[in-house]
């Protein structure tokens, strides 16, 4: 079962349009999934499992390196160039332009969204959201994180402390969170930020957590979108 609440969008000129947000969202890692692979009765092991998944990953980044396309019934990945070329004797530039993958699921991936139970229930009365992050360097959209590049972040309620150690937005990967230090723009509608460096892995969120005036409440909102690091 899904559960969603709706909030107003203050991203279109509508006065009544309302956003979707799925609420009370687990985040489901690697070693969760490996001891449920392992402690259905299977005769493998976490070191079995791991050891294939990382020859796997090995063999498929191996290919995206040389521009390969991958298809499988898991998913699908194609490689591809981001940036304009100024003419036809122009080269690629790492600080103009770079390479990006854009992935579907598979066949045995794929859900069947009409078998999925939805429930509505209340919003929280107060939680800051975001909507869409667009990120400057690679020009994609809920897409891509480029380390050091400037990632524009919309939404509702964003405006945070820069001061305060626990608040701001944060890069999840692998369960470590990376602070932004670099702030360009800090309001309740936009906050653009200074990617930081990260560390390789295949996909990564990020999360705002903000207070509201004296409250010592710490409010925390994970954007539903896995970024691909460049």
């Amino acid at each position: 079962m899904i559960k969603y609440s709706l909030f107003k969008n203050h991203l279109t000129q509508a006065e009544k349009d309302c956003v979707a947000f799925i609420q009370e969202r687990r985040t489901i890692t690697l070693p969760m999934i490996m001891g449920t692979m392992t402690g259905r009765g299977k005769s493998i092991t976490d070191t079995q499992v791991l050891s294939v998944l990382n020859e796997f990953s090995h063999v498929v980044s191996e290919h995206l390196k040389q521009g390969d396309s991958i298809s499988t019934d898991m998913f699908s990945i194609m490689p591809s160039i981001k940036g304009s070329f100024e003419d036809s004797e122009d080269s690629f530039d790492a600080a103009r332009h770079t390479v990006s993958f854009n992935m579907k699921l598979g066949k045995t991936w794929k859900v069947d969204t009409s078998l999925i139970e939805m429930q509505k229930v209340a919003a929280p009365t107060k939680t800051p959201m975001i909507v869409s992050a667009e990120d400057r360097l690679s020009e994609t959209m809920d897409e891509s994180l480029s380390p050091k590049g400037t990632l524009d972040i919309r939404g509702i309620d964003l405006k945070i402390n820069e001061g305060a150690d626990d608040e701001g937005i944060f890069f999840l990967v692998d369960q470590t969170a990376t602070k932004a230090t670099k702030y360009y723009a800090n309001t309740d509608k936009k906050v653009e930020v200074r990617i930081p460096e990260l560390t390789s892995a295949n996909t990564c969120s990020i999360e705002i957590r903000k207070r509201y005036g004296q409250s010592k409440q710490l409010y925390t909102f994970t954007y539903d979108v896995a970024f691909t690091i460049l």
